[in-house]
């Protein structure tokens, strides 16, 4: 599994923050930085959008798991203190 680099990781964003995130990386896109994408957005009426470029059934599977680690990471990050006390016992 390739190393996950976080892009942006901003929990409680505004729209100005959303859009510059967004041009940040078509910018890295337009300079050949990034040769596939995976992106998932829910829209304001709750619908949520999948869309996805360069990436066959087994690349989209891939991608997906650097998401769920990404995911894991958090968890673990947020619930440190409970699993080191629970270690400890």
């Amino acid at each position: 599994m390739a190393k996950v680099i976080r892009l942006f990781n901003d929990h409680e964003a505004k729209q100005e923050a959303l859009v510059t995130h967004i041009e940040e990386f078509l910018q890295m896109a337009k300079k050949g930085e990034i040769k596939n994408f995976l992106v998932s957005a829910e829209n304001i009426d709750g619908t949520v959008m999948t869309g996805y470029c360069n990436l066959d059934v087994a690349e989209k599977q891939y991608m997906l798991g650097h998401i769920q680690v990404d995911i894991n990471y958090e968890i673990v990050k947020v619930n440190m203190c409970d699993l080191v006390e629970w270690v400890n016992e």
